[in-house]
């Protein structure tokens, strides 16, 4: 594995986390943040679960329903 592809899933790994952290903190169940996003709920369990990667679009509409800016969903230092 290349660095490039372990500094790619490391960030999707991060952002899973950062995603669940952020949704649990505001008492927002998966099926909520689907509501209100707009984004399936599979596709946000998969995400979650670090398995796919959002588009810039997706980030945008998962950040409006949680109250963020897609810079603090990809922010690894704040703790939502």
């Amino acid at each position: 594995m290349s660095s490039m592809e372990y500094n790619v899933i490391k960030e999707v790994v991060n952002l899973s986390h950062k995603l669940q952290k952020i949704r649990e903190d505001r008492g927002m169940s998966r099926t909520e943040l689907s509501k209100k996003s707009g984004v399936s709920l599979s596709f946000i369990n998969y995400i979650e679960a670090g398995d796919k990667s959002p588009t810039l679009r997706t980030l945008e509409k998962l950040a409006a329903a949680l109250g963020v800016t897609v810079g603090e969903l990809l922010d690894t230092q704040k703790a939502g």
